[in-house]
């Protein structure tokens, strides 16, 4: 499978940075649901879980950025 993906990279570089972005932007999306929602079930056990918001928030911020503006397949 390794040898598969460098295979592709090499012979599709376009495709590979595109699916790369994406991962990279799926995984931001994520993370932050994940700390938003753990830091509104949290809230009661810590202390200062509003940053924990804001990182979740700048999660969210940075896969928006990365989606629609570096993505050449995104709607613009």
């Amino acid at each position: 499978m390794g040898v598969g993906a460098g295979i592709v990279t090499f012979a599709r570089p376009a495709i590979t940075a595109v699916t790369l972005l994406v991962i990279i932007a799926l995984w931001a999306l994520v993370t932050g649901i994940l700390e938003i929602v753990g830091a509104i079930r949290l809230r009661k056990e810590i202390r200062g879980e509003w940053l924990l918001v804001l990182s979740g928030v700048l999660s969210l911020v940075f896969a928006y950025i990365l989606y629609v503006t570096f993505n050449p397949l995104s709607p613009r």
